[in-house]
């Protein structure tokens, strides 16, 4: 495939970094909320792309193409380990600087991402699409996932320690109820 360069096109321009930039605003006193906020952001941009590599995988399924498939899925293995990396990253947050944020968000909450949510659906479907061919693909995205949630729970028990969670969760406890939870538990762990 090849394509003609729009004429003009920059970096700064076709990433919008002005704006991409701008979108950190803190609502608390604390130095390290833009970390915060980029973190979490990067996380949402990751999640977008990830629910676009679940439906072209599922595509691929319908389609009869299940190498390709794997190789979809594959990518985004490779991107929920990327935000395990991130999650060592935010556990670099300082805990008093994290009350602060936390003061000043309210109930607002990571649990709250729509896109986590609908990621976690859209196991269903590609659960339901795929064949014994796709097996091993999908316990790689499935203990990546797990990863994630083991990361997030050990970041969040050095955060918040016995705290309630800001959605109004028990916080570490409703975590480890999660941790374990399995998108495909057919396939065993």
């Amino acid at each position: 495939m090849t394509t003609t360069a729009e004429p003009g096109v920059t970096y700064e321009g076709h990433t919008r970094l002005a704006e991409l930039l701008a979108l950190q605003t803190p609502l608390s006193s604390s130095e390290e909320e833009p970390f915060f906020l980029i973190a979490h952001q990067a996380h949402e941009l990751w999640f977008k792309a990830l629910l676009g590599l679940v439906d072209r995988t599922v595509s691929e399924l319908r389609a009869g193409d299940p190498a390709a498939a794997a190789a979809t899925l594959a990518r985004g293995t490779a991107i929920v380990d990327l935000l395990v990396h991130h999650l060592d990253v935010l556990d670099t947050l300082p805990a008093a600087e994290f009350e602060v944020i936390r003061a000043a968000v309210g109930s607002a909450s990571a649990l709250q991402s729509r896109q986590y949510a609908r990621l976690r659906h859209r196991a269903q479907d590609l659960a339901a699409a795929a064949g014994p061919g796709l097996a091993a693909a999908l316990r790689d995205y499935d203990d990546a996932w797990e990863r994630w949630r083991r990361r997030h729970l050990a970041t969040a028990r050095r955060l918040l320690g016995d705290q309630r969670g800001t959605a109004g969760t028990t916080g570490v406890p409703f975590l480890e109820a999660r941790a374990p939870q399995r998108l495909f538990p057919d396939l065993g762990g």
